[in-house]
């Protein structure tokens, strides 16, 4: 039921999704866990996705997720400009009434997500952001050769280049940019219950290989169907102390054994 609904979504919505023979363009998510208690992988906690995309940038994607409460936030970028209401990534579609987190499947037991943009016929104005999730790409409309958007006003996300600190964390313990998803793009964050155990359900994306104009939208055939990674990382790595505290724990046990053992020979 979940791929089906990517196709009543491109005819209800006019989203950026078609398909294509060629998969060479990629889109890469991860889902960030951070567990209230590091050590307990049973425990409750927060969220965040976030992705990267290849050539010109995330135009559309579906996703389901289990073990995810259903009060996601909606953290995709958009914005408004001169005769363009949204810029960017759509909260609502249908006029207004159909939510960006609407079930897909039916279950309460999956949290399925649609981020999509909207394209409109010449002479637009368009609405589109490229570069969305490419590292070292543009990170607002304008910027690394992209159309800009008149009269644009940032909504949320803008500018969308993600800082990955749990990425660098895990890497080195050094907030040094290193982090896998460094430059990418934050789409939606929120809870889970304890004993939930997320995991991915299901996706579907396209990214861009060519860019309209400010009037024009993408040429046919340059939305295109992309190779998809998915990856669960979490903050259990900041359970283990560092070496220099178990030195000194071990120091401390030293000379706790110590004191009792001179208590016993007393």
């Amino acid at each position: 039921m979940f791929g089906r609904y990517i196709l009543a979504a491109i005819t209800a919505f006019g989203l950026l999704f078609t398909t294509s023979a060629a998969r060479a363009q990629t889109v890469d998510m991860s889902l960030d866990l951070y567990y209230s208690d590091p050590a307990d992988t049973n425990s409750a906690g927060t969220w965040q996705f976030v992705a990267l995309a290849s050539d010109r940038g995330l135009a559309g994607l579906d996703v389901g997720f289990f073990g995810l409460n259903q009060n996601p936030v909606f953290e995709a970028p958009w914005g408004s400009g001169t005769g363009v209401p949204v810029a960017g990534f759509f909260e609502f579609y249908n006029n207004g009434l159909t939510p960006w987190d609407i079930d897909q499947d039916g279950s309460g037991a999956t949290l399925d997500m649609l981020f999509g943009q909207k394209p409109v016929g010449s002479p637009g104005p368009q609405g589109l952001f490229y570069d969305v999730g490419v590292p070292g790409g543009a990170t607002q409309p304008g910027e690394n050769g992209t159309p800009p958007i008149a009269g644009f006003v940032p909504g949320n996300n803008v500018p969308w280049n993600f800082t990955d600190t749990l990425g660098d964390l895990f890497d080195d313990s050094i907030l040094n940019g290193s982090g896998a998803f460094e430059g990418g793009v934050l789409l939606a964050s929120g809870t889970f219950n304890a004993n939930s155990s997320p995991a991915f359900f299901g996706e579907d994306a396209n990214a861009f290989i060519a860019m309209g104009t400010s009037t024009d939208p993408p040429s046919f055939g340059s939305i295109v169907s992309a190779t998809l990674t998915t990856q669960i990382r979490d903050n259990t790595f900041m359970a283990i102390p560092e070496p220099s505290t178990l030195m000194l724990a071990g120091f401390a046990m030293t000379l706790l054994g110590g004191g009792r053992r001179r208590k016993r020979t007393n």
